[in-house]
């Protein structure tokens, strides 16, 4: 059984990743995302948070090409702690991660969405996209195997031993900051073409350390598209953020509401105090 989501002209991604995480017959939440903004991420947090508290949560997330944001990655995290992962992939030879794949585990049964929307506002129900959500019943030889080949590429992105996946905690979001991997949303947006110029020049040179390992897939001659380190970051306001139409779900989020006051925000504003004192 499969079902075609088509955003956003009825169905919608985001209603259907609150749907699932609101089944209490859910044992697992499993996901790998390009690309992570606050504004995707603050749709989902309540639910997700609520049931990161009585299941397994296990999310690969991409920092290729400035796509995944401080307070993006900061929000994930506060959300599913203390009992859930959040993996960082990144290959050095330069091959972009880009998968979007959400999978919710049952005892017996399973869905799985493949698609294009990535976590964030535009990705769960803004933007046209297109996902295919599919259904398996473990007990069916054939669906099994299907459902263990998808589940299987996900551990081997959140797998440590390759060097290519870190786990993420305070530490790992303020080295992914102070080298560039990761910029503000604030920052994102100053997308002028020189400082595209300079980011393409600059970023290998200048970067501290290589906090990844370079993977043997990938074209190694690919120039990157990542950001420059941490010259280019700026004391910018975090509370500066962009409001997006919420979801029914995710109005009177008490999660939402105390974001600022959170220790997540405290952490976005070490991390800026720390890189806006780098020359």
């Amino acid at each position: 059984m499969s079902e075609v989501i088509l955003q956003p002209v009825g169905a919608r991604l985001g209603d259907y990743l609150n749907e699932h995480l609101r089944n209490p017959n859910c044992l697992e939440f499993s996901a790998a995302v390009a690309f992570v903004k606050y504004s995707g991420v603050r749709q989902i947090e309540h639910e997700l948070s609520r049931f990161s508290a009585r299941g397994a949560v296990r999310i690969a997330v991409g920092v290729d090409c400035q796509g995944t944001s401080v307070e993006g990655l900061t929000a994930l995290l506060a959300a599913v702690e203390p009992r859930g992962q959040i993996w960082v992939f990144h290959n050095e030879n330069d091959s972009t991660f880009h998968p979007k794949i959400y999978m919710f585990r049952e005892r017996d049964c399973a869905d799985v969405v493949i698609g294009s929307g990535n976590l964030t506002a535009g990705g769960l129900f803004t933007n046209y996209e297109a996902s295919i959500a599919l259904h398996f019943e473990l007990n069916n030889a054939a669906d099994e195997a299907v459902y263990r080949q998808i589940e299987g590429t996900i551990h081997e992105w959140t797998d440590p031993t390759k060097g290519t996946s870190l786990r993420l905690n305070a530490r790992l979001m303020e080295q992914l900051a102070l080298n560039g991997y990761i910029l503000t949303e604030a920052q994102q947006r100053d997308d002028s073409e020189e400082n595209a110029k300079r980011a393409i020049r600059n970023f290998r040179k200048d970067r501290q350390q290589d906090l990844f390992a370079a993977g043997s897939q990938g074209c190694t001659s690919y120039r990157s598209c990542r950001a420059p380190r941490a010259q280019r970051f700026r004391d910018v306001p975090t509370t500066n953020r962009r409001r997006i139409r919420p979801s029914p779900e995710g109005q009177g989020s008490q999660i939402a509401r105390n974001f600022r006051a959170s220790r997540c925000e405290r952490l976005c504003t070490r991390i800026l105090g720390l890189a806006a004192t780098i020359p």
